[in-house]
C-alpha cells in the first residue's frame, strides 16, 4: 500500500529502497505466530501499490487502483512489482529464522490480486480509449498511449505493412448478400406463404394480418398487423409476425431494415425483432432489439454479427405483443453485408488503429483474432513473467495461483500453467441463495475449476445488510463438497482504524469481523468442510472450449462456460463440473443436456445434487443438506416441518433467512454421536436498524451493537441408543454456559425434542449430548440420602454424603465413562475432581441403585 504507516515497505520517495525495519519486525512476529498456532498463510502481491515519486513511473498519479491495469502493459511497473515480491519472499524472518520463500507455512502465492483483463474490458474503459469529453477512465492518457502504441507494434510484428495490406486481411466481404425476405414489400396480396401471423389465444392475444392500400412507403400495398387485444400479460411474444430466412452464417454480419410506424391514435409503441434457430435448440442467432416507433414512417436499419448453432433454420420474428396499437410496416429486407477492416480515420501509418470495446460486435473474425491476441500475449508475459520470477529467480516451490479473479477461456488459457485457479464470492444480490433458480454465480466457479488443478474460493463473503448472509455458511460449502473444491476463504475487509467496532455503517459493508450472521455458522461451516460431510457426485462433467473461445472473446466472455451455445446455470446444482485443461478442437454445445434433472420437463422443486446430500426446493425456498454425520435446512422455514426420517426441523416463531445445521464432534453419526453441534442462524443488524420494506436493505444504520435476530426452532432427533439428552447453549468465547445447561426427555419411542429460543440463551450454537446411563428422577433422589457439595465443584474437592450401606462412588462425564471413582466409607465420602475438565458430570452411589445426581465442575 502506498500509505506507510500499513506498507511492508521503506518509507521513501522509491518503493524498492528495502523493506521497513518496524514493520517487518511486526510482520514477522506475526506470521511466526501464525506457525505456531498451526495456521497457514497466503501472500497476495499487488493490490493497493500506488507508485512513488522516484519510481520512474509514466503519469504515476493515474494509474488507476492499485495500479492494477497498466501492470499488464508498462514494464517499468513489472520491475517493480517484482522487485517488491523478492524483497518480501528472500527476507529471512528473524523468529524463524527461515526465508519466506522456504517457509513450509506459506501456503500460497497470488502475484497480482485483481487480474482479469476481461473483467475491465466488459466493465470499465480502461482497455479501450473511450470518448474523450465523456470518458471515464481509471487510468490516465499516457497509459491509454502506451497501450495503443504496443497494440500498433504488435500488429507491425503480425506483418501487416501498410494500411491497405491491413484492410485487406481485417475486412470480410459478404457471401450471399441478396435479400433473404420474401414479400417484404407486401405487394403480393395473394401470398399465404411467406408471411405467418401468431397470436397466443391461452393470453387473450387476438390479432390479424392485413394488406393495406392506404399505409405504405412505396409501391401499391403495405402490411398491417391489427391489435385486438394485447396478451394480458405484456408478452412481446405474444403476437408476432414471422418468417423464415435462407441462411444465417456465424460470425457474418447481416442488417434488418424495415420501415415502421402504428396508428395516430396510439401515437407510439415499441416493437421487438427477433432473428433466432427455428430449431432445437431454439436459441437467439444474436438479434434481439426493442425499439420504439412512433405514428410517423421511420426507416429502421438493425445490424448484428451472427451467432448461429445452425444456418439453415434461421426465422424472423416482429413481435406486437408489448403494447396496444396496430403496427404498419413496409420494405422489410434481410441481407448479409460486408464487415469494413479499418473504420473510417483509422491507420495503421498515422497509428490511429483503435482497440475495440468488447461491446462493439461489429468486428471481422480476423480483426477479433488480431485483437485476442494481442491481449492474450500481455496477459501470458505478465503470468508466466511471474511465474518463472517466483520458480527461478527466487526459487520457490509454493502453490501459485494467477489472480483470485480468472473469468474467461481466454485468461484461463494465458494462465494454464499456475498450480490451482479460484474465484470470488462475493455477493450483493438482493436474491438470496434460496430465491434463485438460474444458478447464480456457481457456474463462474465451475468455470474456473480446472480438470487436473485445485480451486478456492478465494473470497466467500455476502454484502451487509442483505438478510441472507447465513446461508452462505450452509450453499457455499455444500456445493464445495459436491464439486470437490480444495479451500474454501472466508473473506473479510477490515478498515484502517475499524477492527473491533460493535456496529456497522454504510462504509463496512464488506467487513465480516462485525456480522454475525455470517460469523455464527463458521464452526459448523468448517466442520463439514474440512470432515468431507458433503461428497462429490459420482459422475463428472468436463466442459470444453475451441479455439474460438481465445479467437472471439465476444461471443464467449459472457456466456456461461465460455461457449457459443446456450448452457444452463444451474448445471452444478446437479453434478460436479470442471473445464477440460486444454483448448479442444470441438467446444460442448449445450452441455446441460447431460443432466437427467436438466433435461426434458424441470422440476423446480427438485434441483437435486447427484451425491444425493444436497435437496434444494425452488418452489418452497427450501435448501436441504443430509449426511451422516451433518445436516442443515436454510430458508425460508416460518411456519414449516422439514421432516427427514431421523431429525424433524420446526421453527416456532416468525423470521425469514433461517439457517439450522447439526454437525456431530465424534467420528459417529449424528444419531448415534454422543456430543453435536447445533447452529441457529438468522439475520443480524445493529440496534436501532431499521430495513426498508423489500427487506434488502436499511432506510436507517443502527447505532448499537451487532445482534443476531432471535429465533424459537425445533429440533426432533431420533437416537433410540441413548437414554438422556442434555443441551447446552454455548457463548462467544464457545465456552459451555453451564448455568443454562437443560435436559431433553426421551419419548418412548427414543425421540428427543429439542426445543431452543436464541434470543432467550443470547447464544446461535448449543452442544447437544447423549448418554447411555439412565438419570434418576426427582422423586427418586428426594428419597435418598445422597448430597453433593460443594455444588459447582471450585476447589478441586468433592464431598459426597450418601447411605451408610453405600460401597462405592462413581464420577461418570455424559458419554457414560467413568473418569472418577472412590471407595465409600461411612456416610461421607471425598473425591478428588481437580483432573476433571470443566462439564456436568452424573454422581452415582452403587452405580446408581443408591442414588444419581448431577454436578457441575468448574476449572
Amino acid at each position: 500500500t502506498g500509505w506507510n504507516a500499513a506498507s511492508i515497505l521503506a518509507p521513501g520517495s522509491s518503493s524498492t529502497l528495502g523493506l521497513s525495519d518496524v514493520q517487518m519486525q511486526r510482520f514477522d512476529w506475526f506470521t511466526h505466530q501464525l506457525r505456531e498456532h498451526g495456521v497457514y498463510y497466503s501472500f497476495v502481491f499487488h493490490s493497493l501499490w500506488i507508485p512513488r515519486e522516484l519510481d520512474g513511473v509514466r503519469q504515476r498519479d493515474s494509474t488507476g487502483w492499485g495500479t492494477r491495469v497498466p501492470v499488464f502493459f508498462d514494464k517499468r511497473i513489472q520491475e517493480i512489482h517484482r522487485e517488491i515480491m523478492r524483497m518480501l519472499m528472500t527476507h529471512k524472518n528473524q523468529y524463524t529464522n527461515l526465508a519466506y520463500k522456504d517457509d513450509p507455512a506459506l501456503l500460497s502465492v497470488i502475484p497480482v490480486d485483481d487480474a482479469s483483463l476481461m473483467i475491465y474490458w466488459l466493465f470499465t474503459r480502461d482497455l479501450v480509449r473511450g470518448d474523450v469529453a465523456n470518458g471515464n477512465w481509471s487510468v490516465g492518457l499516457e497509459h491509454q498511449a502506451l497501450m495503443d502504441s504496443l497494440y500498433h507494434e504488435f500488429l507491425l510484428g503480425r506483418g501487416y505493412i501498410n494500411d491497405a495490406h491491413l484492410n485487406t486481411a481485417w475486412s470480410s466481404r459478404a457471401s450471399n448478400p441478396t435479400n433473404q425476405i420474401q414479400n417484404g414489400g407486401f405487394e403480393d396480396p395473394f401470398d399465404e406463404t411467406s408471411w405467418f401471423l401468431f397470436d397466443n389465444g391461452n393470453l387473450e392475444a387476438q390479432a390479424i394480418f392485413q394488406y393495406s392500400e392506404n399505409e405504405k412507403v412505396s409501391g401499391e400495398l403495405g402490411g398491417r398487423v391489427r391489435i385486438g387485444n394485447p396478451p394480458n400479460n405484456g408478452s412481446s411474444g405474444g403476437i408476432y409476425l414471422r418468417q423464415a430466412l435462407t441462411e444465417v452464417k456465424s460470425k457474418h454480419r447481416y442488417r434488418l431494415s424495415m420501415w415502421l410506424k402504428t396508428s395516430a391514435e396510439q401515437g407510439t409503441r415499441r416493437v421487438q425483432t427477433y432473428i433466432y434457430n427455428g430449431t432445437f435448440p431454439f436459441e437467439s442467432y444474436n438479434h434481439n432489439v426493442t425499439f420504439e416507433v412512433t405514428s410517423e414512417w421511420k426507416k429502421y436499419d438493425l445490424e448484428f454479427i451472427a451467432k448461429s448453432s445452425n444456418e439453415n433454420t434461421a426465422f424472423l420474428q416482429i413481435r406486437c405483443g408489448l403494447d396496444d396499437g396496430d403496427l404498419f410496416l413496409d420494405d422489410v429486407t434481410f441481407t448479409e453485408i460486408d464487415i469494413e477492416g479499418l473504420r473510417t480515420g483509422e491507420s495503421l501509418d498515422q497509428k490511429t488503429v483503435q482497440r475495440l470495446a468488447w461491446a462493439d460486435q461489429i468486428i471481422s473474425e480476423n480483426r477479433a483474432r488480431d485483437q485476442a491476441q494481442f491481449y492474450l500475449e500481455r496477459m501470458e508475459g505478465l503470468f508466466e513473467g511471474d511465474r518463472e520470477f517466483i520458480r527461478e529467480t527466487i526459487g520457490s516451490d509454493v502453490m501459485l495461483a494467477p489472480s483470485y479473479r480468472i473469468y474467461s477461456a481466454l485468461e484461463r488459457h494465458a494462465a494454464r500453467n499456475y498450480d490451482f485457479f479460484c474465484y470470488p464470492e462475493f455477493r450483493s444480490s438482493t436474491q438470496s441463495y434460496v430465491d434463485e433458480n438460474t444458478g447464480a454465480n456457481l457456474w463462474i466457479h465451475t468455470a474456473a475449476n480446472m480438470e487436473s488443478k485445485p480451486y478456492v474460493v478465494d473470497g466467500l463473503n455476502v454484502w451487509f445488510p442483505r438478510p441472507y448472509q447465513t446461508q452462505a455458511g450452509v450453499v457455499v460449502p455444500a456445493y464445495a463438497g459436491l464439486h470437490d473444491w480444495d479451500g474454501i476463504n472466508v473473506s473479510y475487509f477490515s478498515s484502517n482504524g475499524q477492527m473491533g467496532n460493535v456496529r456497522s455503517d454504510s462504509n463496512s459493508r464488506w467487513n465480516i469481523y462485525d456480522k454475525p450472521a455470517l460469523l455464527a455458522m463458521l464452526p459448523a461451516m468448517s466442520n463439514a468442510f474440512r470432515n468431507s460431510s458433503i461428497k462429490p457426485s459420482p459422475k463428472t462433467l468436463v466442459i470444453q472450449n475451441n479455439q474460438s473461445s481465445i479467437d472471439y472473446p465476444a461471443f464467449h466472455t459472457t456466456t456461461a462456460y465460455s461457449i457459443t451455445s446456450s448452457a444452463d446455470g444451474r448445471i452444478p446444482w446437479f453434478r460436479r463440473t470442471v473445464m477440460a485443461n486444454d483448448i479442444q478442437d470441438e467446444e460442448s454445445f449445450m452441455p446441460q443436456l447431460e443432466i437427467p434433472g436438466l433435461s426434458g420437463e424441470i422440476d423446480p422443486s427438485a434441483y437435486n445434487a447427484e451425491n444425493e446430500q444436497i435437496f434444494y426446493d425452488a418452489t418452497d425456498n427450501v435448501f436441504r443438506v443430509m449426511t451422516p454425520d451433518y445436516m442443515a435446512v436454510v430458508g425460508r422455514l416460518s411456519g414449516k416441518i422439514i421432516a427427514e426420517p431421523d431429525i424433524i426441523v420446526e421453527q416456532l416463531s416468525e423470521g425469514i433467512h433461517t439457517s439450522v445445521t447439526l454437525s456431530s464432534l465424534t467420528e459417529n453419526p449424528i444419531v448415534e454421536s454422543e456430543k453435536n453441534l447445533l447452529v441457529i442462524g438468522a439475520r443480524s443488524l445493529n440496534d436501532g436498524a431499521q430495513y426498508n420494506q423489500a427487506g434488502t436493505d436499511l432506510t436507517i444504520w443502527g447505532q448499537g451493537p451487532m445482534m443476531l435476530e432471535g429465533r424459537s426452532m425445533r429440533v426432533t432427533i431420533k437416537a433410540p441408543e441413548f437414554d438422556s439428552c442434555y443441551v447446552t447453549p454455548l457463548g462467544s468465547d464457545a465456552r459451555p454456559m453451564v448455568a443454562q445447561r437443560r435436559s431433553v426427555d426421551r419419548s418412548p419411542t427414543g425421540r428427543f425434542s429439542i426445543v431452543v429460543t436464541t434470543n432467550e440463551d443470547k447464544a446461535p450454537w448449543y452442544i447437544v449430548e447423549f448418554s447411555r446411563v439412565a438419570t434418576g428422577v426427582d422423586e427418586d433422589l428426594a428419597k435418598s440420602q445422597l448430597r453433593v457439595s460443594p455444588n459447582p465443584v471450585v476447589n478441586g474437592s468433592l464431598a459426597v454424603r450418601h447411605s451408610e450401606l453405600a460401597t462405592e462412588i462413581q464420577i461418570v462425564d455424559i458419554t457414560g465413562a467413568v473418569v472418577a471413582t472412590a471407595k465409600a466409607v461411612g456416610g461421607r465420602t471425598d473425591v478428588h475432581t481437580d483432573h476433571l475438565s470443566a462439564g456436568t458430570y452424573l454422581v452415582l452411589v452403587d452405580g446408581g441403585k443408591l442414588g444419581t445426581t448431577r454436578v457441575v465442575v468448574y476449572e
